[in-house]
């Protein structure tokens, strides 16, 4: 069974802040981990 909820969160995080949170749940702290990881804020 697949959970579209999850993609589709995923990808919205994705194209909003550029960062690929690959992990659940994706808290922000692991987007701000992402981030900080792709663009060394």
């Amino acid at each position: 069974v697949i959970n579209t909820a999850s993609p589709a969160i995923q990808h919205a995080i994705k194209n909003a802040v550029g960062a690929d949170v690959r992990t659940l749940p994706m808290t922000p702290e692991k987007v701000f981990m992402a981030m900080d990881e792709k663009y060394k804020v």
